[in-house]
């Protein structure tokens, strides 16, 4: 059995520019280090403005989580819920 270590809970908000093509839009949150052998990152759902399309999320480093929503075109902004779990 797996014994939790802590639990890093967050909202990466990213806002685009307009555009006439849509762009990725990204955002990253400075998390205490853990362990990445022994973390894992938890999508929470994504808000967005109208259309957004799906998000996704990495542990970038150990002290990292990054997120990527695709924009379609036009001032769009999505909220992205992320928890970092990290075990023994």
């Amino acid at each position: 059995m797996l014994k939790l270590k802590s639990i890093q809970r967050g909202v990466l908000s990213i806002n685009a520019t307009p555009s006439s093509t849509g762009t990725l839009g990204t955002a990253t949150a400075t998390i205490s280090s853990v362990n990445r052998q022994k973390a894992i990152v938890e999508f929470g759902g994504a808000s967005a403005t109208l259309s957004a399309k799906p998000a996704a999320l990495e542990l970038n480093s150990s002290t990292t989580v990054k997120a990527y929503v695709y924009l379609p075109s036009g001032d769009w902004s999505a909220y992205v819920p992320y928890q970092v779990i990290e075990y023994y």
